[in-house]
């Protein structure tokens, strides 16, 4: 880590609508607090964040979902400084209020390793 300080990673989910907002973002290094774009629980865009304890370094790649996949839709960008507390603001903006609960993702996890989930998916969605 540039600053020698902890980092942690997180994955921020979005709807496809704003993909190219999103993308302009991560490739002009422009972000902002006061921007509109809020995150889901799950999303088909994914931006995954690497954030330095001090605030001071940031990591953000922009990804796509395509079917079975998270495919990168812009390289990885690195910010520091004023621009690695910027996008520290804009994570904290947009966070999704809602989160999988513990009980459900276990659940689902315990569907994916027997094979049932498609069982599952096709009952939903048949209702």
């Amino acid at each position: 880590m540039p600053t020698k300080s902890v980092a942690k990673e997180h994955s921020i989910f979005f709807d496809l609508k704003h993909m190219d907002a999103l993308r302009d973002l991560v490739n002009s290094g422009a972000f902002s607090a006061g921007s509109n774009i809020k995150s889901e629980a799950s999303g088909n865009i994914r931006m995954d964040v690497i954030l330095s304890a001090d605030k001071k370094f940031a990591a953000v790649q922009l990804f796509q979902f395509i079917p079975y996949t998270y495919q990168p839709i812009t390289s990885v960008q690195y910010f520091t400084n004023e621009q690695a507390s910027a996008v520290i603001a804009f994570r904290q903006k947009v966070k999704c209020s809602k989160s999988i609960s513990p009980k459900l993702f276990n659940f689902v996890f315990r569907q994916i390793k027997t094979g049932s989930l498609k069982f599952y998916i096709q009952f939903a969605a048949a209702k």
